[in-house]
């Protein structure tokens, strides 16, 4: 049984994502000190759209409990290398986007901000992700000695 050529690239490459996502952190950190009030004014409008005024409701409130509780549950659902590259993909959307907006137009409160309409883009990564918890999730409930918190870890 082996995976595909990409699933193999990526299982040897888990490393890769964590030193990705650093760096992505470490650029983020370094333009918010370089252009400090234009990127808190994008985030917090960013932030405004996606839990207030965007039109999405309590989604991307309950999407980030979801990612909070899979980190701090990680031990129990043990993620494998493709469910840490759609945390990744998630993530670096976001990244993205505050880059974007954060050099050009901070955008505006509201449905038609085009923040607002992009971020449907990341749904079905979210989604995705969410099920990927779950079924790891599953896993652990259905075989608990398996798990790293019944072997002491």
């Amino acid at each position: 049984d082996r995976a595909p050529v990409f699933g193999r690239l990526l299982t040897r490459r888990r490393g890769a994502l964590v030193t990705a996502a650093a760096v992505n952190v470490l650029a983020i950190a370094l333009l918010f000190a370089l252009k400090t009030d234009e990127l808190r004014a994008t985030t917090s409008i960013m932030l405004g759209n996606l839990t207030e005024r965007g039109g999405y409701g309590s989604l991307w409130l309950v999407a980030a409990a979801i990612i909070v509780v899979s980190v701090l549950w990680a031990r129990v659902w043990r993620p494998d290398t493709w469910d840490l590259a759609l945390l990744y993909a998630i993530g670096q959307f976001f990244a993205v986007a505050i880059v974007v907006h954060g050099l050009g137009h901070p955008g505006r409160l509201s449905p038609a901000d085009s923040f607002a309409r992009v971020a449907f883009h990341a749904v079905p990564l979210v989604f995705w992700y969410a099920g990927a918890v779950a079924l790891g999730l599953a896993r652990a409930w259905r075989d608990p000695e398996t798990t790293a918190v019944e072997e002491g870890r």
